[in-house]
């Protein structure tokens, strides 16, 4: 019952987590009292570029919109690349999350749980993503 819930909603819970993450990101660098400098090293710079095409490209897959069979393979082929490029991020989070070693218990443990649960919708979505493409060769 859980795995249909998380097939069929897989998309709507990747883009809100990542549109979520953003927020989240611009509140802290909000709050930290030096204002919005975009000074990113460059792990963050591929992380906020995975997110903002994951927002906005990853959806398109399902979509019957797009009837090129082109631009259809294109955006599955973006997809998949994407997902794998959030999949590594969301890898490399939850190791910096277990090696953080301030704070609350509570709080890392919520953290540790929304990383592991954007991991399991990755995995489902690239799934979804590899059959749907191997359907459309």
């Amino acid at each position: 019952m859980i795995i249909k819930f998380l097939n069929k909603y897989s998309i709507g819970i990747y883009v809100l987590i990542l549109v979520l993450s953003l927020l989240f990101l611009f509140l802290l660098m909000g709050a930290s009292g030096h204002g919005f400098h975009f000074n990113f090293n460059l792990l963050e710079s591929i992380s906020i570029i995975l997110t903002l095409c994951g927002i906005f490209i990853v959806p398109l897959f399902k979509t019957s919109i797009i009837e090129n069979p082109i631009f259809s393979k294109l955006i599955h082929i973006l997809s998949f690349f994407i997902l794998l490029g959030t999949l590594f991020v969301g890898i490399y989070l939850l190791y910096e999350n277990i090696i953080f070693d301030y704070g609350d218990i509570l709080v890392l443990l919520i953290f540790t749980f929304i990383i592991l649960f954007f991991l399991v919708i990755n995995v489902i979505l690239i799934k979804q993503v590899f059959n749907s493409l191997k359907t459309k060769s």
